[in-house]
């Protein structure tokens, strides 16, 4: 397994994708039955299965990451080969991204802005997935690109 099973309440959410996933597997619905009952590594091997293609899936469409706490935001840019990091930071708290940004228009003194960009380790999949783990948000990249 390469990420994370999926939990019940995921499962359930992605029940018409799950079923898909088993009909392509050759399981039709009384073969899941008896899987479930009788084989319960095969149910859960079939279920990390559907779990990493889900996850494959999900970060193959993320391009960029946010993270904010009181005192700083860091923002990445996530191409195929390398991830790119914009991080502003300052002495400051503050409670929310949008006080954060405000402060950062009209104060630009108070902030620091480093730039950074790496190649994945080890892989672009399990970074990204690492990262959302860890609280970083999938973003549409509009502040990233401010910088």
């Amino acid at each position: 397994m390469k990420f994370r099973q999926l939990t019940i309440e995921e499962l359930e959410a992605l029940k018409d994708e799950f079923v898909k996933f088993l009909i392509v597997q050759g399981i039709d619905g009384a073969e899941w039955s008896r899987i479930k009952d009788n084989e319960p590594m095969r149910t859960i091997k079939v279920i990390e299965q559907f779990s990493d293609m889900i996850f494959t899936d999900i970060i193959a469409k993320v391009n960029h990451i946010d993270y904010f706490d009181k005192n700083s935001l860091k923002l990445f840019k996530c191409e195929l080969e390398m991830i790119h990091l914009v991080n502003v930071v300052t002495s400051q708290a503050y409670c929310d991204l949008t006080d954060f940004l405000q402060g950062l228009a009209k104060n630009p003194q108070n902030f620091e802005i480093q730039k950074a960009s790496k190649a994945y380790f080890p892989d672009r999949e399990t970074e990204l997935f690492n990262m959302i783990n860890l609280g970083g948000l999938a973003s549409d990249g509009s502040i990233f690109e401010s910088f």
